[in-house]
């Protein structure tokens, strides 16, 4: 036999040998120890004279969409105040003048100097005429400036949106391209720069959660062979409801392209403070002072039966306490089967008792450990906004792990950097967050492949699809910020070598 292709001296993590891997048709064939005297031919070898691999990253829940086109206008993720937002949405303006509305995604007001949520009137001295759209990095909440709100007052349900301070929340935030549509030129662009930044990350598969515009737009590129990564795509609820009208049912092949689940938003967000929670957040308004659920328990048992006996898989975000507990007294009311096909998405304040029916229903969980790195450290967003005793208990992932519950990673595009999660909980200031590290990159791998329905995909294997990420350097908790992904393969084809050809 003649393999495609030949990996020498490789080290594969968290193992200390080398090893030779052989590939044939897009899958891990053979792994040996080198060394040996004798070789099988192989069109292609590569020698990696001892660098590491690692099966590549799964990131699990994602924005794809909606960040490509984010990455390429007005990103304020790394702006530091109030003022320099503004002054960037006005400069990118001042260049840009005939662009028909600005986008300006990912600010976080907890990381400025002086924590501000920004207003209509700001944003409408920068100008009047053209729409201007300022989204908070969790996508439940933005601020419109006068022109933005009047281009969309009709087209979305009003209870989500104050006039008066040009506050947007949830469902209008989510679909905002709907409203904003970008240039087929800007589409192109954006999905080409976000796929390279995936392939820079190690990241070969995502669970995408966007709008039909986003589905259509990412499914049309993949089948015109513009895009390699895999995706595992989510519809909302209208969505949903219309293909099981006309017959449709979720897709679970090995496609680039698979419509996997039915996407449910009970809650918001913690930085929002609408999050719904049992207790009250610090400095709160009266309004909202233990956040918002979006759905009532009858509206959610119904899709739940609904989808589960179509076989879909549904991924529910779930935030606060309160927003956990509607979700496992549902489930446990119905006496729902297939439990295991229900996700719940974040869960980042459950409740011990939650944890343990968790675990016992087998209801998977994906959780974001760059949440921990976002707000979890002393005097950052958790510890700002909720009592002592819930910071403490915030995201607790060793207690996830240790009560055997089924869980995964993915970034939720805050930011899409694997090691930056894994590094947040590998070295957490709190005991309850802390993973091991091969811990960790087991959620972000196989685990995360698995939880899309991938079941051959994020391990170094025989018979897995090989799709592998070249390190600079072995990993340890000390140096995860500073690895470098210097080549990936996907079903055993090179994609990214940005130190040679690609």
């Amino acid at each position: 036999m003649i393999f495609d292709l030949l990996i020498k001296n490789a080290i594969i993590f968290p193992e200390s040998e080398l090893k030779d891997i052989y590939i044939k048709s897009g899958k891990f064939d053979q792994i040996e120890p080198s060394g040996k005297k004798t070789s099988y031919p192989a069109l292609s070898i590569l020698n990696l004279r001892e660098k590491t691999l690692i099966p590549a990253f799964t990131d699990a829940h994602t924005h794809f969409f909606q960040w490509s086109l984010g990455r390429i206008q007005v990103s304020l993720e790394q702006v530091e105040s109030y003022d320099d937002a503004l002054n960037k949405i006005s400069a990118y303006l001042s260049l840009n003048p005939d662009t028909p509305a600005v986008i300006a995604t990912d600010f976080d007001q907890y990381r400025w100097i002086k924590p501000i949520l920004p207003s209509k009137k700001d944003l409408d001295k920068i100008s009047t005429s053209c729409p201007i759209v300022m989204r908070r990095i969790c996508g439940h909440l933005a601020v419109f400036n006068s022109p933005a709100l009047k281009k969309i007052e009709n087209l979305v349900d009003k209870r989500f949106i104050d006039f008066k301070e040009g506050i947007v929340v949830e469902d209008p935030v989510l679909k905002i391209y709907n409203y904003f549509p970008p240039s087929p030129e800007m589409i192109n662009q954006a999905l080409q720069s976000a796929q390279q930044e995936c392939f820079r990350q190690g990241i070969s598969a995502v669970g995408e959660i966007t709008s039909s515009l986003g589905r259509k737009i990412i499914a049309r590129a993949s089948h015109q062979h513009q895009l390699k990564v895999k995706f595992r795509l989510s519809v909302n609820q209208q969505d949903f409801k219309n293909l099981q009208q006309g017959g449709f049912y979720p897709s679970l092949g090995d496609d680039p392209v698979s419509l996997r689940a039915l996407k449910i938003f009970l809650d918001g967000s913690i930085g929002g403070k609408t999050a719904a929670v049992s207790f009250v957040y610090k400095d709160a308004p009266a309004s909202a002072r233990r956040g918002i659920l979006l759905m009532e328990q009858n509206e959610l048992g119904e899709l739940l039966k609904s989808a589960l006996n179509d076989h879909w898989k549904i991924w529910i975000h779930a935030i606060g306490d309160r927003a956990i507990d509607l979700i496992l007294s549902s489930a446990k009311k119905l006496h729902l089967k297939n439990t295991e096909n229900i996700r719940i998405e974040h869960f980042e304040l459950p409740s011990p008792e939650a944890i343990d029916q968790v675990a016992d229903m087998g209801i998977q969980l994906c959780v974001q450990p760059n949440f921990i790195n976002n707000w979890s450290f002393p005097g950052q967003l958790y510890q700002q906004v909720l009592p002592d005793e819930i910071y403490r208990f915030n995201n607790p992932l060793k207690e996830i792990l240790n009560r055997k519950c089924n869980f995964c990673f993915g970034s939720d595009n805050m930011p899409v950097n694997p090691f930056y999660g894994i590094q947040g909980t590998v070295n957490s200031p709190l005991p309850v967050q802390r993973l091991s590290l091969t811990e960790a990159i087991k959620r972000y791998t196989f685990h995360s492949a698995r939880c899309l329905g991938d079941t051959n995909r994020g391990k170094i294997i025989p018979g897995f699809q090989a799709d592998i990420a070249v390190l600079n350097q072995f990993p340890d908790e000390n140096n995860l910020l500073q690895i470098e992904v210097e080549q990936m393969y996907i079903d055993g084809e090179k994609v990214y070598d940005p130190y040679g050809e690609s």
